[in-house]
């Protein structure tokens, strides 16, 4: 299977996306974490621009969304999204991130998607550290 990552996805993934985020069977195991995300940044929603869709958070922070799509006999799914922002100039926060744990294992894509958040964040002047909300203490990894 071909991994590929986008910033935003054509609007036929729209239930795909719902499923991942709003129905995702993990979402017993961050319970906690997720009501805090939730009450601290607000819930992530499905913003439609024309024929694409990206997250946005409804406490309007912005966001930047990483989708992870997997390619396979020229069948596009969507296999993770993760959702970041800029904290400060030195420091992002991963606030949520959602994989199907149904096609691969859900370990190899969450990795997936920190790494290529971490390869994004490389290219942004001064960030040094990525936190991730989720993890029962913070969590930072040194981007450079």
């Amino acid at each position: 299977m071909k991994l590929q990552f986008q910033s935003s996805i054509d609007v036929n993934f729209t239930e795909q996306l719902s499923d991942l985020l709003y129905f995702n069977i993990n979402q017993v195991n961050y319970k906690e974490h997720i009501i805090e995300a939730i009450n601290s940044y607000g819930s992530p929603e499905i913003q439609v621009k024309g024929n694409k869709i990206t997250l946005r958070l409804e406490h309007e922070i912005e966001t930047h969304t990483l989708f992870l799509i997997g390619t396979e006999d020229s069948e596009d799914l969507l296999l993770g999204v993760a959702v970041f922002f800029k904290k400060n100039n030195n420091e992002a926060i991963l606030l949520h991130i959602a994989v199907n744990h149904a096609l691969i294992d859900s370990t190899f894509l969450t990795l997936q998607l920190i790494i290529e958040v971490k390869n994004y964040l490389k290219n942004i002047t001064g960030m040094q550290k990525l936190s991730i909300f989720y993890s029962d203490r913070i969590t930072s990894l040194r981007i450079g």
